[in-house]
């Protein structure tokens, strides 16, 4: 995605027009179609430019207006063009004018109120100079990074917040509660404005914020996601036609780039409904071919993840692009992995590797934009003991069959047996939510402390009074699911969706990308929030809406497919036996920056079990350490 960037300064001893060129040079890498800056009085604003659409082949930002008055710079792409020309009327041609003009003749039309009428994945920030004020909006999944600094002297926004520190007055301080949630991984610490730095903070997604000339700042919400009754149909037959058409307009909205379609794809439902979808909307985009962008196993034929993308290129006819793993054959080597991996270590990079090295291939190829599906598994998720919902009808009957055909098919519930199953679902079904919070807060009170097993440094975890916000999340959280069940169950998935769209977004911003997922669409997600339970599950398979709408398309070995084995672990892997002489040096000499953070002892055990078993967690452990250490390295120097 591009990058923007800007300052509005309080007084006159910021010179704003200096201080932008240090923003976007730390942008540039987002930004491989133009950087460009503008400057007036107390305001600068720029913008690395990455041209994500075919009308953006001729755009130019910041977007100014004549008078001078107004000024614009955005990053992402708005999905309701023609709904917005039909009620604005503007003065440009509708298939020609970039989304920026749109979204200026938004703010024209309907000021700050004007995010509520946009639809798609952006961020952007308007200078009003009649009123002397910076508005600034973000789109309403997170999908595209806002961070910003507010201080005495200005007011500085920025697509990363690595790109702030170069200001003067912005401490590079790591924030510790972010450091904690690495060692402490029930700490989840969601939903708040901070970002890995103390003095660097984010909108939310769905936040609008204002500052002026004065330094008066305020945010507010501009769009909530509202709990909603289940949706009634007629007929399976009618909601599997209401998905496909949800479905379709998000894909085929985010099919819109300057060049041909490209997609990450893995052997799961999730990537193989978009490519789908994608195989049947590629009529309306004559001239472009589908580009497949995976990850395989050496030995493909024992690995059901690889044998089922394989299976998926070939029968939608994918132009396919792969590295084979742990060899790294193909279109990255180990280089590249040691490259993305140490050379800007970060603790979010780092845990998606994988998603990393298919941006970096398809940005090698000419890709200015990557299909995913990291969503899918939030978006099509249903309660565990799903039958309650045929309880709750009273149908036995059929609650009594489900259980039975997940225990065969469900991932979740596989290993159970069906009376197991049955008798889950009818508490499920029958006991009441304070009752259910109750029994969960019990369970709490008994089980040992999450800090007890972790590496973590007690006096640290003091420090923050890890243990007393572990409690309050755990008991905001129980307070939350019993005062209204629904809306807390919906909070909880929008939130995992924003941290993985931003964390892709800001891989593939890392190579000059931008990364769409039709499952973070914010249509798809009203659609399965109202979708009912036993459409979503049937017949022990998840995700059915995906298996049977698109059975013609995608080969069995997909549609019967219910593990979820993945290859990102060998990237892992390899990486560590890449880099012995890296993890040697750094696990018995040069922890000095982590030392504060971590508990010494517990550090050099599960070294020695790397050494000498060198089993998962101990692996995933020295790999956190080694990132973080790198990281804190880094930022030293920003």
């Amino acid at each position: 995605m591009s990058g923007i960037a800007g300052i509005l300064s309080f007084d006159k001893s910021v010179q704003t027009s200096v201080l932008i060129k240090r923003l976007i040079s730390g942008l540039a890498h987002r930004g491989p179609d133009g950087m460009n800056h503008w400057a007036s009085g107390h305001v600068s604003m720029g913008c690395c430019l990455l041209r994500n659409t075919p009308q953006a082949r001729a755009e130019k930002q910041p977007l100014v207006t004549r008078q001078q008055d107004l000024a614009l710079v955005m990053d992402g792409r708005l999905d309701n063009r023609n709904e917005l020309f039909e009620q604005l009327k503007p003065d440009f041609p509708r298939d020609l004018a970039p989304d920026s003009a749109f979204v200026l003749a938004a703010y024209l039309c309907w000021g700050e109120d004007c995010p509520r009428y946009l639809l798609g994945d952006f961020a952007f920030v308007i200078w009003d100079a009649r009123r002397q004020k910076m508005f600034c909006a973000r789109d309403r999944m997170g999908a595209a990074g806002f961070s910003f600094h507010y201080g005495k002297h200005f007011f500085a926004f920025a697509t990363g917040s690595e790109a702030l520190l170069s200001l003067p007055g912005v401490n590079n301080t790591p924030n510790k509660n972010y450091i904690a949630c690495i060692f402490v991984p029930e700490f989840e610490n969601r939903g708040d404005r901070h970002s890995w730095y103390q003095d660097v903070k984010g909108l939310l997604p769905g936040e609008s914020l204002s500052v002026d000339i004065d330094g008066e700042l305020r945010i507010q919400r501009y769009c909530d996601f509202e709990p909603m009754d289940d949706r009634r149909y007629a007929s399976y037959g009618e909601s599997e036609e209401h998905f496909l058409s949800v479905f379709g307009r998000a894909v085929g909205d985010r099919m819109r780039n300057p060049g041909d379609i490209a997609i990450m794809m893995s052997g799961g439902l999730d990537s193989a409904g978009i490519v789908a979808m994608t195989h049947r909307l590629m009529y309306e985009s004559p001239g472009k071919r589908l580009h497949s962008y995976s990850a395989i196993d050496d030995v493909s034929a024992s690995c059901i993840e690889s044998r089922c993308i394989e299976s998926l290129a070939e029968n939608l006819g994918t132009v396919k692009h792969t590295v084979s793993v742990p060899s790294f054959q193909g279109m990255v080597s180990v280089d590249d992995l040691r490259e993305v991996a140490w050379a800007n270590a970060q603790p979010v990079f780092n845990s998606i590797l994988l998603p990393a090295l298919m941006c970096l291939a398809a940005s090698r190829d000419g890709q200015k934009v990557l299909l995913h599906g990291a969503s899918g598994d939030i978006a099509m998720r249903a309660p565990n003991y799903y039958p309650y919902a045929l309880l709750q009808k009273g149908d036995f009957l059929s609650a009594w069959h489900e259980s039975q055909a997940a225990s065969k098919n469900n991932y979740y519930l596989q290993e159970q047996s069906p009376i197991s199953i049955f008798l889950r679902s009818i508490l499920f079904a029958t006991v009441p939510p304070a009752v259910q919070a109750w029994r969960r807060r019990k369970q709490y009170e008994k089980q040992i402390s999450p800090m007890e097993n972790s590496l973590i440094n007690p006096e640290f975890a003091r420090s923050i009074h890890l243990h007393e916000q572990l409690e309050e999340e755990f008991y905001s959280k129980q307070k939350a699911a019993r005062e209204d069940a629904r809306r807390y169950q919906m909070q909880q998935a929008l939130a995992v969706v924003c941290s993985g769209l931003s964390g892709y977004n800001s891989v593939a911003g890392r190579f000059g990308m931008e990364a769409r997922d039709p499952w973070a669409d914010s249509r798809v997600l009203d659609f399965f929030f109202r979708l009912p339970v036993e459409n979503k599950v049937r017949n022990g398979w998840t995700k059915f809406p995906v298996r049977s709408a698109f059975k013609d398309e995608l080969p069995t070995i997909v549609r019967q497919r219910h593990d979820k084995r993945h290859l990102g672990w060998k990237f892992t892997y390899r990486l560590l036996e890449e880099s012995k002489d890296l993890v040697r040096d750094t696990m018995e000499t040069g922890l000095y920056l982590v030392e504060d953070f971590v508990d010494v002892k517990s550090v050099q055990a599960v070294f020695q079990r790397f050494c000498t078993h060198g089993d998962h967690a101990s692996k995933q452990a020295v790999f956190d350490l080694l990132t973080l250490n790198l990281w804190l390295q880094r930022i030293k120097t920003l």
